[in-house]
């Protein structure tokens, strides 16, 4: 759809649900996944909705897809080892590397714009918390440690930002707060679940998704969290979102 709400065009056509899409850095072809066979997989579409392909073949749940700067990689989370880990591939599905591992979940990466960093959500003593992970040498660092989770982060362009959301305040907002872990924003304040965030590819703007209306929408603010939007209003739940 446009970034005021119109002109939504439906790309997926199948007996099952298609989610959390991400546009490649060309902006020529989406990743998402889908439950159609079963279980959830990873296809990539052309942004048309032409020349659908199939990325992963695996009886577990393979979550998440982001892509790499260059547009050459896919960094994903599965369960194919028993717990979620991140995992890596090229365009076809192979070279395969696994970039975690360990007895907590790793889910929900993003990879940074400069391509050196994926920031993540690991399930750790009953919470979810932010780690970043240095591909070079898969230095491991802690971005959060708070009494409350921190989930699904996205980076700005720039990359010196993360938009995340969390739950402090009993419910899901948005925040937002520099790459370290420092400068610790909110952005929206309400009693409904805010969640999913993702930038502009200018960095000025956030989308997001949210239940303050009473159903699952896609809504739009400035990086500050002023000039609040609704984009989305039908009676079906929208599920993912990407700029």
């Amino acid at each position: 759809m446009r970034i005021d709400g119109t002109g939504i065009q439906q790309l997926t056509h199948n007996v099952g649900s298609d989610g959390t899409p991400a546009w490649s850095p060309d902006r020529k072809h989406l990743i998402f996944t889908s439950d159609r066979d079963g279980n959830w997989e990873i296809y990539v579409i052309d942004h048309d909705g032409e020349n659908e392909r199939r990325l992963t073949q695996h009886v577990a749940d393979d979550l998440g897809p982001s892509w790499s700067p260059d547009g050459n990689q896919i960094v994903f989370s599965s369960n194919r080892d028993g717990d979620f880990e991140l995992y890596r591939m090229d365009l076809m599905g192979d070279d395969l590397q696994q970039l975690t591992n360990n007895s907590a979940d790793d889910t929900s990466p993003a990879w940074s714009p400069e391509g050196a960093r994926l920031v993540y959500s690991r399930w750790l003593d009953g919470q979810w918390d932010l780690f970043q992970l240095r591909l070079e040498d898969g230095l491991i660092e802690h971005l959060t440690d708070t009494p409350f989770d921190e989930w699904r982060p996205a980076w700005s362009p720039d990359g010196e930002w993360i938009t995340f959301s969390s739950n402090p305040t009993g419910n899901w907002d948005i925040y937002t707060m520099r790459s370290d872990g420092s400068e610790l924003r909110q952005l929206t304040f309400d009693s409904a679940m805010d969640w999913r965030s993702v930038w502009s590819p200018d960095g000025s703007w956030i989308l997001f998704l949210s239940e303050r209306d009473g159903n699952r929408e896609v809504y739009r603010m400035r990086q500050d969290g002023k000039d609040l939007t609704r984009l989305t209003s039908d009676p079906g739940v929208d599920c993912g979102v990407d700029w």
